[in-house]
């Protein structure tokens, strides 16, 4: 199901409007928590897993004057003396509102998507000193699909350091396992320009692909990768073992790419996957989880 990863974006069965009616104004946060509509934990942290939500709560659950919202909504229970009663009510407002607002737009959607599970999505950006003529939007219908998924593998080094690997086998050695390096020098939005025609293949203006691989492999050996045994012959990436059903068994992890010996090569795996949690890679061109598109 090409649209399934993407479900919980609007719409999840665990949301229940009913839950809140007659609910102590206190027990609002936890029950969004519950439901996976909020994740407010500990003195004053406090993430909406919807857009929505926190305008809801700052209309029927209102934080009082000299409180920030993290402070508020994530330890209400300290709070609960200055709690607007009037304005949260018997929580029947606020349910109606929930179900308005986010319930019934987000299943609409899902059964939209359940409907017509290939989904066409255009992306563009335009600087203003660019909008010098009205675009015009064509289907090309010799495009090849899009895949909706592009992950990475990272594999953690014994020495607290990793290394990502593409799926097209390129490796980019990240110190300390992050944050994404800061490439010395320029390094390009995008690795590949094309232009689309009305039919036909798309045409290639711009390929970087060489001078990214060479900023790639630059920074890789400013840092010491990859880390060869010594005495050993030098292999490429497609000698060593990717397999992403997990390290070996006995001695260093097979899977971290590069021959290490026995003092620098032990480690575990993190595979990108479909409901987890990706690795975005900036600067490289890649966008991690697209729909696809014609």
């Amino acid at each position: 199901n090409v649209v399934q990863p993407f479900a919980f974006n609007f719409y999840s069965t665990s949301w229940n409007e009913a839950a809140f009616v007659g609910l102590p104004p206190e027990e609002v946060i936890s029950t969004l928590n519950n439901q996976g509509l909020a994740n407010c934990f500990g003195a004053d942290f406090c993430f909406y897993n919807h857009p929505l939500v926190e305008g809801l709560l700052n209309d029927f659950l209102p934080v009082p004057d000299g409180l920030t919202a993290e402070e508020f909504y994530a330890n209400l229970q300290a709070y609960a003396d200055q709690i607007d009663a009037m304005a949260w009510g018997d929580g029947s407002a606020f349910a109606q509102a929930l179900d308005s607002r986010i319930i019934a737009p987000g299943e609409h959607a899902q059964e939209l998507v359940d409907a017509y599970p290939y989904l066409t999505r255009m992306y563009t950006v335009i600087s203003p000193n660019e909008m010098i003529a009205d675009p015009i939007f064509h289907i090309n219908p010799d495009l090849q699909d899009v895949p909706n998924f592009r992950s990475a593998t990272e594999y953690n080094l014994c020495d607290g350091n990793s290394v990502v690997t593409l799926p097209d086998e390129r490796e980019i050695f990240v110190p300390n396992g992050g944050p994404w390096p800061d490439f010395i020098g320029e390094m390009w939005w995008a690795e590949e320009v094309q232009q689309v025609a009305l039919k036909g293949k798309p045409m290639h203006l711009v390929n970087n692909t060489a001078a990214i691989n060479k900023k790639i492999e630059e920074w890789n050996l400013a840092h010491g990768w990859p880390r060869f045994p010594e005495g050993a012959p030098t292999t490429s990436a497609s000698d060593t073992d990717t397999d992403s059903s997990g390290s070996s068994e006995g001695g260093p992890d097979s899977a971290t790419s590069g021959g290490q010996n026995d003092a620098s090569g032990c480690g575990c795996r993190s595979d990108g996957a479909p409901g987890g949690g990706l690795l975005a890679l900036a600067g490289l061109g890649l966008l991690a989880g697209r729909r696809r598109r014609r």
